[in-house]
C-alpha cells in the first residue's frame, strides 16, 4: 500500500495483521517500523487498538514487544520488531511479514530487510509480505514493486485527500504549503524525484 501522509497506512497495516493473524493460526507473524520509537510510538498503540477491537485475547510482553494472541486455541505471535534489527531474526517460521513505513528507511536498509524477511515466510494457512508506506522518491518500494514487479506482487496506490476522516484545514495546509513533487508524493501517494529541484 503506497499512499500519501495521513492515508491510514498503520490503521490498515494493524488491521491486516489481525486479519493475517487469524488465517494462520498458530503461526507467527512479524511486523515492523524502521527504527524503535516508531515501534513504540506508533505501530503497538494501533495494534493493541486493533485487537480490543475485534476482540482478541492476548497478553503482551513489553521487553520483547511480542503479542501472545489466542486464536482457535492456539498460542499465535506477533512478534514487533524494527527493520534495523531484521538480521536479528533468524530461526523464526513465520506466516506473514509486514513492513510499515517502509520507504523511510535507508534503501538498503529496508531492500535487505525485505529479502531477509521474505526467507522467513515458511508456514502458515496464508503466507504473504505486506509493505506499507508514503512513497519517498524511487527507493526500495519502488524497486520491489515497479522495476522488479511479477506476478506476485500488487500495488495498492492510495491518496491523502481518499481518508475522509481528515479535517478539511489539514489538507489546505498541505496543499498552501508544499510543491508539486511533494504534492505528488505525499499527498497523491506517487512515487516522484524527490531529491533534485526541491529547496
Amino acid at each position: 500500500l503506497c499512499s500519501g501522509y495521513a492515508g491510514g497506512k498503520t490503521f490498515v497495516a494493524a488491521r491486516k495483521a489481525i486479519t493475517l493473524m487469524l488465517l494462520n493460526a498458530g503461526s507467527d507473524g512479524i511486523i515492523t517500523e524502521p527504527n524503535y520509537p516508531l515501534l513504540v510510538q506508533i505501530l503497538i498503540p494501533e495494534l493493541l487498538e486493533a485487537l480490543e477491537l475485534f476482540g482478541i485475547p492476548y497478553k503482551y510482553n513489553k521487553a520483547d514487544q511480542i503479542f501472545y494472541c489466542e486464536v482457535e486455541g492456539k498460542q499465535t505471535r506477533i512478534i514487533c520488531k524494527s527493520m534495523e534489527s531484521y538480521d536479528r531474526l533468524v530461526g523464526i517460521n513465520a506466516a506473514w511479514v509486514i513492513m510499515d513505513e517502509f520507504d523511510t528507511a535507508k534503501e538498503e536498509l529496508a531492500y535487505n530487510a525485505f529479502i531477509r524477511l521474505l526467507g522467513r515466510l515458511r508456514v502458515g494457512n496464508v503466507r504473504q509480505m505486506v509493505i506499507v508506506s508514503t512513497p519517498e522518491g524511487f527507493k526500495a518500494m519502488y524497486r520491489i514493486f515497479v522495476t522488479e514487479a511479477g506476478d506476485d506482487r500488487r500495488l495498492i496506490k492510495a491518496k491523502t485527500t481518499d481518508n475522509k476522516h481528515l479535517p478539511k484545514d489539514y489538507l489546505d495546509l498541505l496543499y498552501g504549503t508544499y510543491p508539486a513533487e511533494l504534492i505528488k508524493a505525499y499527498i497523491d501517494g506517487e512515487f516522484t524525484n524527490l531529491t533534485s529541484g526541491t529547496v
